[in-house]
């Protein structure tokens, strides 16, 4: 990124909370591996992770609320 922050992808998407990975990102580089593992064990990455591989997983199944939608128009169109 442009301002040479680290951000956490999954937090950034579903992440509700203030964490600085998700936010505002982080450029402290001497410690970004301690506050890296730090938070990769955290309560609110593991809920975010868990919600990015479901998004992944229904993207791939063509299960989401968009396809749904897509697969309705479709057979209004037929």
């Amino acid at each position: 990124m442009k301002n040479d922050k680290a951000y956490c992808f999954p937090c950034k998407l579903f992440s509700n909370k203030n964490i600085s990975l998700a936010k505002s990102g982080l450029n402290d580089w001497r410690h970004l591996s301690k506050l890296l593992s730090d938070h990769e064990i955290s309560t609110p990455h593991k809920k975010c992770m868990l919600d990015w591989l479901e998004a992944e997983n229904r993207i791939k199944c063509s299960t989401t609320i968009n396809d749904a939608q897509m697969q309705l128009i479709n057979n209004e169109v037929l």
